[in-house]
């Protein structure tokens, strides 16, 4: 053999003394024949072939509710880009992106967590609660190999806790709290640190007497009567707390002749129509008359009182 060439893609033969290159990616058809000392040609013979030189690109998601964390959110710890519920679990999802109509297809994704070996990924997996840096990357049937990326994702494990207030008037009577018509009820709440996590609370929701749930957005009242009150928080990643369940007692106060949420003293011969309520005690000095109920702790009469 005197010499061998070689065209590709449709260029002139040249001398093929080395290993062909085909360029850059896309379908290309190769050319080629042999000469022999003498001049002898062979008849020329080709075949075609795909270039695959771009590597696989893998998504990342999640199965459930995630929250993506930003500068000033709040969530804690501050370095996790992701936060999701101990129930999520990860989706990565893997393609040879067809560049020049042509894709060679997937052949591996691979992953790790917190620098541990690499496992072939099969299915969606969940994490455990805390701080988990997630690695991974894919190759395609030609070995080439996407760069290695990652994402620190929180595991939240663990809902808020919402809490009641109710503001003044209020007083105890036989040592039951009783607030009023006119006593603001007030619910806050926190979503502490759990494994190092506390994605922030998302929303409290209450509701009234079985009534419809409501989103809590400020102070409210509640009409007289025996109250049924259920309230409860939950997070950015839906996690929600059990529901809390309270009976109040609501009383229409402004009905009484005089009212304190510290004390009543009354002395002298003054006559009151009308009911006493009282946080705090009542005392009745000299020849005071009451023509109504004294509610108090405690009620002292003192005199003719």
């Amino acid at each position: 053999v005197a010499s061998v060439s070689a065209a590709i893609g449709g260029a002139g033969f040249a001398e093929a003394s080395a290993p062909l290159e085909f360029g850059g990616e896309g379908p290309r058809f190769a050319a080629f024949k042999a000469v022999d000392r003498v001049g002898n040609e062979e008849e020329q013979k080709g075949f075609s072939v795909s270039v695959d030189s771009t590597a696989p690109t893998t998504r990342i998601g999640f199965i459930g509710a995630y929250f993506l964390n930003f500068n000033g959110s709040g969530a804690q710890p501050e370095q996790a880009e992701v936060f999701i519920a101990s129930t999520g679990k990860v989706v990565l999802t893997a393609e040879d992106t067809i560049s020049q109509g042509t894709a060679s297809g997937l052949r591996e994704l691979r992953y790790r967590i917190n620098g541990g070996p690499f496992t072939s990924y099969a299915a969606p997996f969940p994490l455990a609660p805390g701080l988990s840096i997630v690695e991974w990357f894919a190759t395609d049937r030609v070995q080439n190999e996407e760069p290695l990326a990652s994402r620190r994702i929180a595991v939240d494990a663990q809902a808020p806790v919402a809490a009641f207030a109710a503001g003044q008037p209020k007083i105890f009577i036989m040592g039951v709290e009783t607030i009023t018509t006119l006593s603001p009820i007030t619910l806050s709440a926190q979503d502490t640190l759990f494994a190092g996590v506390a994605v922030g609370v998302s929303r409290i929701t209450y509701r009234v007497d079985g009534g419809a749930e409501q989103e809590y957005l400020g102070a409210f009242t509640l009409e007289e009567g025996t109250r049924e009150l259920e309230f409860g928080a939950q997070d950015k990643v839906l996690n929600r707390e059990e529901r809390q369940k309270m009976s109040l007692a609501v009383a229409n106060f402004q009905l009484a002749a005089l009212t304190a949420v510290d004390r009543i003293e009354v002395s002298g011969t003054a006559r009151i129509i009308g009911p006493l309520l009282s946080s705090g005690p009542i005392t009745l000095n000299g020849n005071v008359r009451i023509e109504g109920d004294a509610l108090g702790t405690p009620v002292t009469l003192n005199g003719q009182a």
